[in-house]
C-alpha cells in the first residue's frame, strides 16, 4: 500500500471519529440524568454500581465532547489531555460494568447452588440460562481492552483492538436485535 493511501486511510479514520464524536454531543447530560431513577433501585449493590457506572459514563462523554470541539477549531484545547481524561472515564465505566457483571454471576451461582443442591450445574447450563448477563460480560471483557490500550494498561496493537471491538459491537448488535438480552438497569 502506498504512502499516499494510508495517509487518505488515516484521514478517513480521522473524519468517521469525529463524526462519532458528533453523534454522541450532549448525550452526556442524558447518560448523567439516567442515572437518577435507579437512586431507588431495590438491590443496593447494582443500585451502587449502575449508578456510578453511568457518572463514569458521562464524564467519558463530557470529556469527549471537549475533544471534539478542540479537534474541530471551536475552541483551544489540550486534545491530548482531555483524551486521557476520557479514557479514564471509559475505562472507570467498563471495570463498574465488570464488577456488576461478576456480582450478577455470584448472584446467579448462589441462586442456582440453593435450588439445585443434588445436582452440580455446568457452566455451559449457567451461560445457556443466563444469557443476558454473559453476553454482557463478553461485551464488556472485549470494551476494557480499548481504553486500557489507549491509556498504556495494555500493549495491544490496533488490529487487536479492532478485533475486541468488532466483538463487543456484534455483542451489543445482538441485544439491539434481540432487546430481551438487554441487561436493565
Amino acid at each position: 500500500m502506498s504512502k499516499h493511501s494510508v495517509e487518505k486511510i488515516k484521514l478517513l479514520e480521522f473524519h468517521l471519529a469525529m463524526f462519532r464524536r458528533l453523534l454522541r454531543l450532549g448525550r452526556c447530560f442524558d447518560t448523567l440524568y439516567s442515572a437518577l431513577p435507579l437512586l431507588h433501585h431495590p438491590d443496593k449493590m447494582v443500585q451502587m454500581l449502575v449508578v456510578l457506572t453511568k457518572i463514569a459514563q458521562g464524564m467519558f462523554l463530557l470529556c469527549d465532547h471537549i475533544v471534539w470541539f478542540g479537534r474541530v477549531g471551536i475552541t483551544e484545547v489540550d486534545t491530548l489531555h482531555w483524551s486521557g481524561t476520557a479514557n479514564r472515564y471509559f475505562f472507570y465505566s467498563i471495570v463498574l460494568m465488570l464488577a456488576r457483571d461478576f456480582y450478577e454471576i455470584m448472584q446467579l451461582y448462589d441462586v442456582t447452588k440453593h435450588s439445585l443442591k443434588n445436582r452440580q450445574m455446568s457452566l455451559t447450563e449457567l451461560v445457556c440460562s443466563n444469557k443476558t448477563v454473559f453476553l454482557d460480560l463478553l461485551k464488556n471483557a472485549c470494551d476494557v481492552f480499548i481504553p486500557a490500550t489507549g491509556l498504556g494498561y495494555v500493549k495491544f496493537n490496533p488490529g487487536t483492538v479492532g478485533f475486541f471491538g468488532v466483538m463487543s459491537s456484534a455483542a451489543a448488535l445482538y441485544t439491539i436485535v434481540n432487546p430481551v438480552y438487554k441487561m436493565v438497569p
